[in-house]
C-alpha cells in the first residue's frame, strides 16, 4: 500500500530540504518520532544509519532507519525496518522537492508494501487517507509551518 501526499511550502527548497533530511528537525514536524540516534556521523548521507524511536498507539517502538536515496535538494528516501509481534516490517518514506516560484512543492510517498497489515484493513486505510477529514494539522502542514 502506498500513500501519497503533497503540499506547497512558501520557503526556499534548501530550507525544506534541511527539515526532511536532518534528523534533529524531524521530530519537530512528525509527532510519531520520539527520538533519533545516529549510529555514526549524524549528517545525512547515502547509506547513513540511525535508530528511531517512534510512538504508535501509545506504545514506543524502536526501528532501524537508513537513507537509501539522496539527491540534495531534490529527492530523499528513508527506509525504516523493525519487528512487531514477531513480524518484520519495512516502510519507505520518499520525498520529491521542486522549486515552484518562490516556494517549494513537496511530494511524499509512504510505501508500506512490506507491513503486516491485514488485507481487509488496507482498503479502509486507503479510503480514510483519500476521503477522510484530518483532525488537527497533518505532518506536512506542520512541516510547512516550520519552514515558512
Amino acid at each position: 500500500m502506498k500513500l501519497y501526499s503533497e503540499i506547497l511550502i512558501q520557503a526556499e527548497r534548501d530550507v525544506v530540504w534541511a527539515l526532511i533530511s536532518e534528523p534533529e528537525f524531524i521530530p519537530q514536524w512528525n509527532q510519531k518520532i520520539v527520538q533519533i540516534k545516529p549510529l555514526a556521523d549524524p549528517a545525512p548521507a547515502l547509506g547513513r544509519e540511525y535508530r528511531f524511536t517512534f510512538k504508535m498507539s501509545r506504545k514506543e517502538q524502536l526501528c532501524e532507519a537508513s537513507i537509501t536515496e539522496l539527491n540534495a535538494p531534490q529527492s530523499l528516501t528513508w527506509r525504516f525496518q523493525g519487528l512487531h509481534k514477531q513480524k518484520r516490517w519495512l516502510v519507505e518514506d520518499s520525498y520529491q522537492l521542486t522549486q515552484q516560484g518562490g516556494g517549494t512543492q513537496l511530494k511524499r510517498c509512504l510505501d508500506m508494501q512490506e507491513v503486516p497489515i491485514p488485507r481487509w484493513i488496507r482498503p479502509l486505510i486507503w479510503y480514510i487517507m483519500k476521503f477522510g477529514k484530518p483532525v488537527g494539522q497533518s505532518e506536512l502542514e506542520k512541516l510547512r509551518a516550520l519552514a515558512e
